[in-house]
């Protein structure tokens, strides 16, 4: 800790003395430290933020694997990717701080993230530069309506979006709409709004709807009056990104820019300037990085029921390679290494065959693994049994096969897991079926 500390209370500052180790590094950067405005003294004070204490590396792993069992319970509609920074990762450079170069940092926590906003914006602009280069429009990639069904219809954004004729993605758009207007997702979607808009009933109840497609595009291409009042939010939700920093610490960063005056407008750029080196922190290359999104399926024309998954992938790949992820990407920042490609969800099974016992016939283990130390919970108001393993969770176990569920278990367990909820250490057979888990039956019994 510095020797001087300011914005505390004097009562306050011993006690930070002697925690000095455990203190997040969003709460040095953002709280404790001083001396910040003195030149001589930032990159010592960047320095001084970077270590992640043990108690906020196991927060960190702590809201992974509450992401990852939550993901799980969406089954095939949850998303999650895991992969490796191949660059530093820097976000929220333009918060206010007086170094003057911020960071996103998560509150209360003090732990670096990227929000759930900014990933879902990423994701965006890579399916945008997947479908740029769509020209033919088809079901084999991204298409500009696809974009509009899981991120949302942005009709108020102008500059640099597909509504800028200035821009290579309004050339793309411009170039495709008229095979757009034939794009029977695109009719549907028009359905939807006008159920939100009156003012779209007469592109959407048109008997030529074709015609009535290409009539929508070019009134939104014409200007913001009729699509900036368009509200559409999209099927896709993702979360907070928390990273993993290597080395289970920050590190300083330094840009240099040459033309300090020119860019506050003082004169005009010439060679006689001096450069002006400025620190600022970022999360190192080689830190692990977990995404989670979520897509409600059910909100999507049939089209998309069978394509959203393989589209996504995609667009995450191509983010990961070519669009990156914070700020400064287009000086290399926060590149990654191409994650796995998502599991493809396992088919409908059959529906089981009615039985008139209460006893359902319980899976051999030869169909599953076994999970030695399991957390069981019990619903006393639906009968459903869970069994946990961090950051795994099975989905609930309902009616005849909960209840043949319990009559397998040892008489102890059994009474201990409905009278109190929940029973420790108890070894159960699971098996996995696309990104979810399904509790078979316990390991043992008598």
């Amino acid at each position: 800790m510095p020797e001087n500390i300011v914005w505390v209370p004097d009562r306050i500052k011993p006690i930070l003395y002697a925690n000095a180790k455990n203190i997040p590094p969003g709460h040095f950067f953002l709280i404790y430290q001083n001396d910040v405005c003195n030149p001589k003294e930032k990159k010592h004070f960047l320095e001084k933020s970077c270590p992640l204490p043990p108690s906020s590396v196991k927060t960190v792993e702590a809201l992974i694997q509450r992401q990852t069992a939550l993901v799980a319970t969406y089954g095939a509609n949850g998303l999650h990717w895991h992969t490796t920074s191949t660059a530093p990762f820097a976000t929220g450079l333009g918060n206010e701080h007086p170094i003057e170069n911020g960071f996103a940092f998560l509150t209360p926590y003090g732990l670096p993230y990227l929000a759930g906003s900014g990933f879902k914006g990423i994701l965006r602009r890579a399916a945008e530069e997947l479908a740029l280069d769509n020209d033919t429009q088809n079901d084999d990639g991204w298409t500009w309506v696809d974009i509009w069904w899981l991120f949302g219809f942005e009709g108020a954004v102008n500059k640099g979006s597909q509504w800028d004729s200035d821009s290579d993605l309004g050339h793309a758009f411009e170039r495709d709409s008229y095979k757009l207007a034939a794009n029977a997702n695109l009719h549907e979607l028009l359905q939807r709004l006008a159920n939100i808009d009156k003012s779209m009933a007469r592109y959407a109840d048109s008997s030529d709807r074709t015609a009535a497609a290409q009539g929508f595009l070019q009134a939104c291409l014409a200007g913001s009056t009729l699509r900036g009042g368009l509200q559409w939010r999209g099927a896709v939700d993702c979360w907070d990104v928390y990273p993993q920093p290597q080395g289970n610490r920050m590190v300083v960063e330094i840009m240099t820019p040459h033309h300090g005056p020119y860019y506050r407008g003082d004169s005009n750029p010439h060679d006689s300037h001096s450069p002006i080196p400025v620190n600022f922190l970022a999360v190192p290359a080689g830190s692990a990085f977990h995404f989670f999104a979520v897509c409600h399926a059910q909100k999507l024309p049939q089209g998309l029921q069978n394509r959203w998954r393989a589209l996504l992938d995609a667009a995450m790949h191509h983010a990961c390679e070519w669009v990156g992820f914070g700020a400064k990407t287009s000086v290399g920042y926060g590149a990654m290494q191409k994650p796995a490609p998502l599991p493809q969800p396992a088919p409908a099974k059959e529906p089981r065959a009615a039985t008139t016992s209460t006893e359902q016939p319980i899976a051999p283990v030869e169909e599953g693994i076994i999970w030695q130390e399991a957390t069981l919970t019990y619903s006393r108001n639906t009968s459903e049994i869970t069994a946990g393993n961090p950051p795994k969770k099975t989905k609930p176990l309902k009616g005849d096969l909960a209840k043949a569920f319990l009559n397998a278990l040892p008489e102890k367990q059994r009474t201990r897991l409905t009278k109190d909820g929940a029973f420790r250490n108890v070894p159960v057979v699971v098996k996995q079926d696309g990104n979810t888990w399904e509790l078979l039956r316990p390991a043992t019994t008598g």
